[in-house]
This record gives C-alpha cells, sequence and structure tokens, in this order.
C-alpha cells in the first residue's frame, strides 16, 4: 500500500519534511513542518508550486525555490539532486 502525501498534516504523519533551495543562488534550508502548520494549517497542500513561489531566500532575498521532500532521520543527505 502506497501513502499519499499532499498537506502538511500528511508530512509529519509519515515522519517527512521539506526543504527549500534558492532559485537564484542555490541556498538550501529545512524548512520546519511545525511551523508551517501553525501559519498554514495541517491540512494545507503543499503539491504544487504556491509554496515554491512564496519563498524568499534568506542570503539573497529572491523571492522563489524549489521545495523538496524529504524523509526524517535518514542518513541520506536530505539535498538529494
Amino acid at each position: 500500500m502506497t501513502a499519499e502525501i499532499q498537506t502538511l498534516g500528511d508530512l509529519r504523519a509519515h515522519r517527512m519534511a521539506l526543504n527549500a533551495r534558492c532559485n537564484a543562488c542555490g541556498h538550501r534550508r529545512d524548512l520546519n513542518t511545525d511551523d508551517l502548520i501553525k501559519r498554514l494549517g495541517a491540512d494545507w497542500v503543499f503539491i504544487g508550486d504556491a509554496l515554491d513561489k512564496a519563498l524568499r531566500c534568506t542570503e539573497c532575498d529572491n523571492l522563489g525555490a524549489t521545495v523538496q521532500v524529504h524523509v526524517l532521520d535518514t542518513e541520506r543527505s536530505r539535498f538529494a539532486d
């Protein structure tokens, strides 16, 4: 059985999280799932580009990023390309 992960609550329930890479400078950062849930709600669907377009880089101030899903507590890099 394959789990369908589309909402922020789904991410938390399946021990997964998000990271973002700036489209301009390449800076990467883990996104805090709990903070996103507080701001947007557990039922907020992260699939699509709404989150990508809304993120601003803390290094170069560019608006726009690429968001990736990653598994928590793994030895594999969170930033695998």
